[in-house]
Parts: structure tokens; sequence; C-alpha cells
């Protein structure tokens, strides 16, 4: 099977310069798929819109499977907002990849988003971001660094797959999803007993699980572990059913 990781800067296509994105590499190797680096605006020496569409489908009809990895804030031009607080953004970045993970989830592969991409993609999806938690008052701590606990629904790929109410995960952020994109619904939650406000970890749809956390820089935990395998079986599941001509669909994957 073959999988996408959506790399949002130039460095992170350069050998030894970005260590996540070898992170990404091994671990998708590990699960018996090919990687492939799909490099940040793709699509730029593409003129024509519809021309663009062809070429963002014919890249992602040819995955099974798709990983979008953290980096940089998502352009709050993405969900429709000014910018207040997002640091680094770059729109034409943004708009392709928002464009590409949305025709790649709509070709029914699976995807696993983390972090800018858990961000990303709901906004893609027509979800909106809180810029900055902290200034938004949100929670009352920095979430920039350091470890949480998260609680799960039962009833999502995330509760199946680590066999955990809650979850101690990374926190490596500064923004969060505010509301869910469209087909996403929110699986994961962290609370603030200062605020009493609850901030969203991750979010699901049939074919997709969103972490604002980095399951794949936690590999010594078995939930975790366990939690980033779903990436590689349902690719090869994927695989599978498009060789033999069959369709894909929720039923199915599930």
């Amino acid at each position: 099977p073959t999988v996408g990781i959506v790399l949002s800067e130039p460095k992170m296509l350069v050998p030894g310069h970005h260590k996540n994105t070898e992170t990404l590499l091994a671990l998708v190797e590990a699960m018996g798929c090919r990687p492939v680096l799909i490099p940040p605006c793709a699509d730029i020496a593409v003129g024509s819109p519809l021309l663009r569409e062809r070429v963002t489908a014919a890249m992602a009809g040819a995955l099974d499977g798709l990983v979008g990895p953290g980096g940089a804030d998502v352009d709050p031009s993405v969900y429709g907002e000014a910018n207040t607080a997002s640091l680094h953004t770059n729109p034409l970045r943004d708009r392709f990849e928002a464009g590409f993970v949305r025709t790649a989830l709509d070709c029914d592969l699976f995807g696993f988003g983390i972090c800018r991409s858990h961000q990303l993609w709901n906004a893609a999806a027509g979800g909106t971001l809180i810029q900055d938690v902290q200034a938004e008052e949100v929670v009352s701590v920095d979430h920039k660094t350091g470890h949480h606990p998260v609680e799960f629904e039962r009833k999502s790929m995330i509760y199946e797959e680590v066999r955990q109410r809650a979850l101690r995960v990374n926190s490596l952020h500064h923004q969060a999803v505010d509301w869910a994109g469209w087909g996403f619904r929110v699986t994961g939650r962290v609370k603030d007993d200062h605020t009493g406000k609850s901030m969203i970890e991750a979010t699901e749809r049939w074919n997709g699980i969103t972490t604002q956390f980095h399951p794949e820089l936690m590999q010594d935990d078995s939930a975790h572990k366990a939690l980033f395998a779903t990436l590689g079986r349902r690719a090869h599941i994927f695989a599978a059913l498009k060789s033999m001509g069959k369709s894909m669909g929720a039923p199915t994957l599930r």
C-alpha cells in the first residue's frame, strides 16, 4: 500500500533536516507500506484551476492512506477569519494542502492527521480554530510543552484501538480546533479545571482520525503505538479491496 505524507515545509523534504519526517517514514515502512512525500504547494506550477483539480485528484487516487504531520499554524483565511494570533502562516501552502486532503478523504482512503493537520483538516471541512488557547482563556496553562490526560468517547475508533477511556498525551501546540469540520465529530477532549472549559484533542470521520497530540512521538507507549498502527492496517485493507475492484465505504472498512 502507498501512504502519502503531506509536508508543509520545504525543509521537511531534505534528509537529515527534519527528524519528524524521518520518524514518519520509518513508521510507515514498518507498517509494510510505501511512503510517498507530498511536497508543499505541489500544484503551484499548474495555472488552470480545473487542471489543478485534475492533478490533485490523480495524486490522491494513487494513494491507499494518508498521514498529515504537525507543523506551522494554519492561515485563518482557510476558515474565513482574520489573523489575530497565528504565526508563520502561508496561504498558498494551506490552500493546496486543504484541497488535497479534501480530495484524498473523498476517495475513501484512511487518513491520520496530527497537530497542525488535525487543525487544518477540520478547517478544510468547514470547521474553525482557536488561534491562541491561552490568550483566549480556554486553558490556564501553556500547552506548548509537557503532557496531560485526554478523555475519549467510548464509541470512537480511538477507544477501540487503545481500550482506555483516558490517555496521557504530549502537548506541542498553542492553537486548537474550535468547531469540528463537516463529517468530523469530536471524540477526545481535555478539561481545564481553572477555566472550566474543554479543548478538543481528537476528531474522527468514518475514514479518518485527527489528534492534537503526536502519537508518532510516543511509540514506546503501547496505546499510542496501537493507535498509529490503525493507519497501516486500514491502508492494507483499502489496497486489497481496490485491487479486487470492490467499492470502498464506511460499512466495508469498519
